[in-house]
């Protein structure tokens, strides 16, 4: 009985995800069955082929009351749980299991609860390498998601499984001079890791305040020796720069602005 269930359970999780198909604007959209999908229904449980196709269970139900079949109860037999299915908790969804070793998907529902195994989604299953480990606990955790294409979940997860604390956002005065003088000067990912945000809020503060993005320029020694000597905005024209990506070169070498130089100059 176990073994024909088992294979039931096989054949029903080979079968594609059902899809769904509109039916209107304002609509909602409905199960697109078919005839192999519905050969199926009322020979497991209507939860069970919920899971094993990715539809709700209530789709399911309706779909089987629709055609007059009978419901299929859980009988509850054992199912004996290898190291290998163990093991397979911790890296494999409970679909996966069940179409797997051909077992009803409530019942690796109950295992994975029984023994306290968090769900695994296609997401925690990440090869972690030892770069996104170092990255943990000093930046965000959106800002680490964003950056390995992760979920923050994911990120927080890995995080406090290792006990590592947080980092503690800082609060930014986003209208001070100070920090409006960096935006776009500098990578947004390097000024969010210096002022303790996510790289996305540095982004949208950027593009509030009108500033380009930071874009990289070999700063040669030619145009280095003319800093201080024109205008910012001279520089900033002609290397295709922003004037304030060329402040801040200026600032960071000690020179002062042109305009602070003319007015050192002995009257002509």
């Amino acid at each position: 009985m176990i073994s024909r269930a088992r294979h039931i359970l096989g054949q029903a999780g080979a079968l594609p995800s059902l899809r769904w198909k509109p039916v209107g604007t304002g609509k909602r959209s409905l199960v697109d069955w078919t005839p192999q999908h519905d050969a199926f229904l009322g020979l497991a449980t209507d939860a069970t082929l919920a899971e094993l196709w990715d539809v709700p269970t209530s789709s399911v139900y309706y779909r089987r009351r629709r055609l007059a079949l009978p419901a299929r109860v859980d009988t509850g037999l054992p199912t004996t749980w290898t190291t290998a299915m163990l093991r397979d908790l911790e890296r494999l969804t409970n679909r996966q299991i069940a179409a797997k070793y051909r077992i009803g998907g409530v019942t690796v529902a109950h295992k994975r609860r029984e023994r306290k195994v968090a769900p695994a989604t296609r997401w925690n299953t990440v090869q972690w390498t030892a770069a996104m480990l170092r990255a943990l606990g000093t930046r965000p955790d959106n800002d680490i998601a964003t950056t390995y294409d992760l979920q923050p979940a994911t990120v927080r997860a890995k995080r406090k499984a290792l006990g590592i604390a947080k980092v503690i956002r800082t609060k930014v005065d986003w209208l001070s001079a100070a920090v409006i003088r960096q935006l776009g000067t500098i990578p947004d990912d390097v000024l969010a890791e210096r002022l303790g945000v996510n790289q996305e809020t540095v982004r949208i503060r950027r593009t509030a305040a009108g500033r380009a993005p930071y874009r990289a320029f070999a700063w040669t020694p030619d145009i280095i020796a003319r800093l201080g000597t024109v205008p910012d905005r001279v520089i900033a024209e002609e290397i295709g720069a922003t004037t304030s990506t060329v402040a801040w070169q200026r600032n960071q070498r000690g020179i002062t602005t042109w305009d602070t130089r003319a007015k050192k100059t002995p009257d002509q």
